[in-house]
């Protein structure tokens, strides 16, 4: 597994695990993390070395298109706590002298509806008043 994880195989990068029967720390994803801002010469042979002092590493790879890197990635560790670990330790830290930004994956819908909980949250901490409220209290 360590000699082919990484290699190019018809032009991709192979990821190599073990078959997991247990499909709910795949869907889950709990120690699933999110890693922004990477440099261009960063791969996945070395995005998995940078993070496997953390824990064990179940996959990593990270999202490339026909001109290479995108400058993203995605690292899924056997255990929360290792996730854990990694993003207090690696999160706004230089890595191949680029800031890169690490947090714990979000679903697409856990990212579309936490910006509307943030504004209701702000809604109710700080109510706007209405034009001409203070007004209605003169009656």
């Amino acid at each position: 597994m360590d000699n082919l994880m990484c290699q190019d195989l018809l032009g991709r990068p192979m990821r190599i695990m073990f078959s997991q029967r247990d499909s709910t720390l795949r869907t889950t994803g709990v120690g699933n993390i999110f890693v922004k801002g990477l440099a261009s010469s960063i791969d996945g042979a070395r995005l998995h070395d940078s993070f496997s002092i953390f824990g064990k590493i179940l996959s990593c790879k990270v999202v490339c298109d026909a001109n290479g890197s995108k400058g993203y990635g995605f690292v899924h560790f056997a255990t929360f706590e290792a996730a854990e670990k990694a993003i207090k330790a690696l999160d706004g830290m230089l890595l191949d002298d680029q800031l890169v930004s690490i947090g714990h994956f979000k679903t697409f819908e856990e990212r579309r509806v936490e910006p509307q909980v943030v504004a209701q949250d702000n809604e109710r901490r700080y109510p706007v008043p209405k034009p001409f409220d203070h007004l209605t209290n003169l009656q």
